[in-house]
């Protein structure tokens, strides 16, 4: 910057020039801006809060998946409102506390959208140790796994039951009769198992065939 020094009786004495290089801070601002993008950009839910558990941060992705509308702001709202109550307890006093002392804690939770609608989500979250005397804060991302454990769910009721009627299977008839087995041990009580069986029902599908058979035996 260009500045002109004048002698006191108003003439023009010399030309100063003044300085300051930005390049450094414009860089650190255009590197906020893509980082500001790219966060944006994620289809996952990132937070920042600080360490006593306000919203520093939200992404327009985490509010979605919460239910919060874009325009609201959501800067010192309390952490413990992104989850269901019977979750937050371990968050609090165990995963938050863990990645606090080592730095990161990861692994499944619950988020709670504002519609009283609880998400599944694979989750992390990182502390972060402040900088030149700045407090530290922790960030949070989670992933919706809600299909994921949908998925899981059709899988482990086909493997545990039956097919065409939908009844409990082999497997998991064994698996619960080793539990009630253990318990009436621990317990010394006493238990009896029944048996059904339907007398004579091949006949059924050699001279009917197998689909009124099938109907028969959801029927039964």
């Amino acid at each position: 910057i260009k500045v002109p020094l004048f002698h006191p009786d108003g003439s023009r004495k010399a030309m100063v020039v003044v300085g300051r290089d930005i390049t450094e801070m414009v860089k650190a601002q255009n590197e906020r801006q893509q980082l500001s993008s790219i966060l944006e950009a994620t289809p996952d839910f990132v937070s920042i809060s600080t360490l006593d558990g306000r919203r520093v941060y939200m992404n327009q992705a985490g509010k979605r998946m919460l239910g919060i509308p874009d325009e609201e702001e959501v800067t010192g709202l309390p952490t413990f409102q992104a989850y269901p109550q019977w979750i937050w307890g371990f968050m609090r006093n165990e995963a938050i506390p863990f990645a606090i002392e080592s730095g990161m804690w990861e692994g499944e939770s619950t988020l709670l959208s504002r519609d009283g609608t609880e998400i599944p989500v694979s989750q992390v979250i990182i502390a972060h140790k402040g900088i030149e005397g700045q407090e530290g804060f922790i960030s949070t991302i989670a992933r919706d796994i809600s299909e994921r454990k949908r998925f899981e769910e059709r899988l482990l009721h086909q493997s545990n039951h039956d097919a065409l009627s939908g009844l409990p299977n082999r497997l998991l008839f064994h698996d619960r009769l080793g539990q009630a087995l253990a318990q009436a041990s621990l317990t010394e009580h006493l238990m009896a198992v029944m048996l059904l069986d339907l007398n004579r029902f091949k006949i059924i599908n050699d001279t009917l065939g197998h689909d009124l058979g099938d109907l028969l035996l959801n029927a039964a």
